[in-house]
């Protein structure tokens, strides 16, 4: 049975914050060192025009094992770190889909 993991990240920033946040994520190269990572089939920040402090990220992983993985790296450890200095809160919805 074939297994594919859907994350979705909806990040709320400090008022006016976004820019930067955006900005330290480039520096960190998240979204480039997350799809070089095994397991990863997708890994995309989205800036929501409707939404001023808020930023979407999508995940798409082979297995919960590949994201289990990432969680584990050095770059998630670098991000989980700057969440005090821009976030005010962290939604997180998963779906693991099963092909049988």
């Amino acid at each position: 049975m074939k297994e594919t993991l859907f994350i979705q990240v909806r990040y709320l920033v400090k008022s006016g914050s976004r820019d930067a946040f955006v900005a330290a994520l480039a520096r960190m190269r998240m979204a480039e060192l997350s799809r070089e990572e095994p397991g990863c089939l997708g890994y995309e920040y989205l800036l929501p025009v409707d939404a001023p402090d808020q930023v979407v990220l999508l995940e798409q992983w082979e297995n919960e094992a590949a994201q289990q993985e990432h969680a584990q790296s050095s770059h998630f450890a670098k991000l989980m770190a700057t969440k005090d200095e821009y976030l005010v809160d962290t939604q997180v919805k998963r779906r693991l889909v099963c092909e049988v």
